[in-house]
């Protein structure tokens, strides 16, 4: 019985001892991961710090550039705004200056007429004058031929 108990018990401490293996293994890979896992975890934490960082100066630079863009959008809506000022000022000069004009031209056509009209009667009145010389010379000649 004693050889019957000792091959139990050798029996029993093989498989405790392949169980002890077993579990030594599963250890080590289990370990083995855990290190893979927390090696990826670092890489990861690392690219994610690096991508964070890289983020926040892309956000960084936007900001600076949408500042710029608003100031340049503000230069412009104030240039607009003093072009469309100046191109309303020089056409109310335009508009003046044409009005003065056309008065000027009105006011010398209307002289022009009044200087012409006055020609015209004083030429009138010379050539009235002339047709009336000329009849009475005519008359006084008619005197003459019939006294004749």
């Amino acid at each position: 019985m004693k050889a019957t108990a000792t091959k139990t018990e050798e029996e029993r401490e093989a498989a405790m001892t392949k169980m002890a293996e077993e579990l030594h293994a599963a250890m080590t890979k289990m370990s083995e991961e855990h290190e893979d896992t927390v090696t990826a975890l670092e890489s990861a934490k690392k690219s994610h710090k690096k991508e964070k960082a890289r983020l926040t100066k892309d956000l960084k630079n936007t900001a600076k550039l949408a500042e710029k863009l608003e100031k340049k959008i503000g230069n412009l809506d104030s240039a607009l705004k003093d072009s469309k000022d100046d191109m309303t000022k020089r056409m109310e000069e335009h508009a003046a200056a044409t009005a003065k004009a056309a008065e000027e031209h009105k006011a010398a056509v209307s002289k022009m007429r009044e200087e012409h009209e006055a020609k015209v009667s004083d030429m009138k009145a010379t050539a009235t004058k002339s047709v009336e010389e000329h009849e009475a010379a005519m008359t006084k000649l008619a005197e003459k031929l019939e006294k004749k």
